[in-house]
């Protein structure tokens, strides 16, 4: 091979490049925090809404819920039925009001996981969301303009676009103050 990159038989070697590297990486940045953005809003939907996260009606801060089964849930709507009813402990539950509590413990048991779904991605890669998108939205904005007018250059835009968007969503919906740190 000699100094032009060329072997003995006149052929160009081809060399993958650290700018290649480079681009397969933002490419994959760009497609992580767009997976990221989409995923937290599916989870937020699932959960009610509840993206930014405020105190709780009974005055408990931000992330409250902290388990799922089913039995403490219906056990709770039970304790909170004989309360409002004036019944003992002892007195048996009427038919339908029994599937009931068992209906809305497990519509809640449900809501409940995905505010813990919620949580958990916030925690971790909607944290990571916020240097991500301003990484990608920067390089998308440096490299379009350093490009000439062609594909490429409308594909960094597009990069740097989807990274502002994603940090203004993850900026709007407080990924990191719904935490309660």
């Amino acid at each position: 091979m000699d100094h032009n990159g060329s072997d003995e038989l006149g052929k160009e070697v081809v060399r993958p490049t650290a700018s290649k590297f480079l681009r397969i990486f933002f490419i994959l940045l760009t497609l992580e925090i767009l997976f990221t953005c989409v995923y937290i809003e599916v989870l937020n939907q699932i959960a009610g809404g509840i993206l930014p996260r405020e105190v709780t009606r009974d005055g408990h801060p931000k992330w409250q819920i902290g388990y799922t089964v089913e039995t403490h849930i219906a056990q709770m709507f039970e304790k909170e039925y004989r309360r409002e009813n004036h019944l003992s402990p002892e007195a048996s539950l009427p038919k339908g009001v029994a599937e009931d509590i068992a209906t809305r413990a497990k519509i809640e048991s449900r809501r409940a996981s995905a505010e813990n779904g919620l949580r958990g991605a916030c925690a971790t890669l909607g944290l990571l969301q916020y240097p991500a998108a301003f990484t990608v939205g920067m390089l998308g904005f440096i490299m379009g303009f350093r490009k000439p007018r062609n594909l490429r250059r409308d594909f960094c835009f597009c990069c740097g676009f989807i990274g502002v968007a994603c940090l203004g969503i993850a900026l709007y919906r407080s990924y990191f103050g719904s935490l309660g740190w």
